[in-house]
């Protein structure tokens, strides 16, 4: 048995066991965490408009309807097959794996700690996350073709505009959803009580310096209060041109510091889930220490080192998979690439960063984070079957 031949074998079962212990430890979690319910803020919303489907620009139609009819073990197991099935397929019939390495490579995908976390609970980006990578196997299965392409467009467009339908702006107490709302956030948050005496009159009517410098203290405020104040008292037309006014000035007044902000949580963001490594020295501004306190609140004995596990296991086998290729070099091809998934991840990457001022919440880029798993896995899976010369 040669070098290369080693190497290969070495790291194809390094996968093999690294997602064995996975699926044990996740399996260890879900036992522990299966007949309860976190009660996420996100969780608390859907299930009040579950009873009288008040919703707003910001909310869909259709998961309210299932935690309405499901809750909560139903939805529970209905989010884990989905989150199988969508794994899967994308493995076998839309990167086409090998068989076995697809099967280990959903397991590690479903078993991955950060998005188990969200199979097994009240919240959409599970279900969401499915949706998404079923779309992606739909459009790449055997030879794309542009009927597909225009057929997801149409049931997005479909479910877009039957969530319209009965959606009310405002109604669940938070800012009003358009462009200049969304940047005001981005570029004002950090910034708002900084900048409070350049800011234009009608802020200035609504609020004392003193009341900016404690709402302010929570990030999300910018959504949940001084927004939706602005677009009660003012109307949504006149609050919209305050967002719009404050957005530039801040932009103008503090150009730099802006850019290297974006730029900071647009960097930590596309790096997860081994963004998580960096964090550790407590410079990034980022929620993992909320959402990991809410994936260890069972305070299972092994949970903590669960969910490390995964970030470090990620990196041994993106690592495992570098090294096969660069051993045979020559020989290693990166077949059936998913653009889609690339496009699907830089889409979600851009629009979470892009339309918020808060921390990096690594909830909201699922479609991320199995990118990079997706990929690891990948060029695992093209270097050891590879042929020698």
């Amino acid at each position: 048995m040669n070098l290369k031949t080693t190497v290969k074998t070495t790291a194809k079962y390094l996968f093999y066991i690294l997602t064995a212990v996975q699926v044990i430890l996740g399996l260890i979690w879900v036992i522990n965490n299966f007949t309860h319910v976190y009660m996420w803020p996100e969780t608390v919303e859907y299930l009040d408009i579950s009873k009288n489907f008040v919703i707003d620009e910001y909310t869909g139609l259709f998961y309210p309807i299932l935690v309405k009819f499901l809750y909560y073990i139903p939805l529970y197991i209905l989010q884990f097959l989905m989150a199988v099935v969508s794994a899967y397929l994308l493995l076998r019939k839309g990167i086409k794996l090998e068989r076995i390495n697809a099967i280990f490579g959903c397991a590690y995908i479903v078993s991955f700690p950060v998005l188990l976390q969200f199979h097994f609970s009240i919240r959409p980006e599970s279900l969401r996350l499915s949706v998404v990578l079923l779309a992606i196997t739909f459009l790449t299965y055997k030879k794309r073709s542009i009927k597909r392409y225009i057929i997801v467009a149409l049931l997005f467009a479909v479910l877009i505009v039957s969530s319209k339908a009965f959606q009310e702006p405002g109604s669940r107490g938070r800012i009003q959803r358009t462009f200049w709302s969304q940047a005001f956030m981005r570029v004002c948050t950090e910034y708002y009580s900084q900048s409070f005496v350049a800011w234009d009159d009608r802020t200035l009517d609504t609020y004392e310096i003193e009341e900016a410098l404690e709402i302010i203290k929570k990030t999300d405020n910018m959504m949940y209060e001084i927004g939706p104040t602005m677009d009660t008292k003012w109307g949504f037309e006149a609050a919209n041109e305050s967002y719009k006014f404050m957005t530039k000035k801040c932009f103008s007044m503090r150009t730099k510091d802006v850019c290297l902000n974006i730029g900071s949580d647009l960097g930590q963001s596309i790096i997860l889930p081994f963004g998580f490594l960096t964090e550790l020295n407590g410079n990034a501004r980022a929620q993992t220490g909320r959402n990991y306190e809410a994936f260890v609140s069972r305070r299972g004995s092994l949970d903590g080192f669960y969910w490390y596990y995964g970030v470090w296991s990620l990196v041994a086998i993106l690592v495992a998979g570098i090294i096969v290729a660069l051993i045979d070099a020559k020989n290693f091809k990166f077949k059936n690439p998913s653009f889609e998934l690339l496009a699907a991840e830089v889409i979600q990457w851009l629009y979470k960063t892009l339309t918020t001022g808060d921390a990096i919440d690594y909830s909201k880029y699922l479609v991320v984070v199995v990118g990079w798993i997706v990929l690891s896995i990948h060029v695992l899976d093209m270097g050891t079957n590879s042929n020698n010369e």
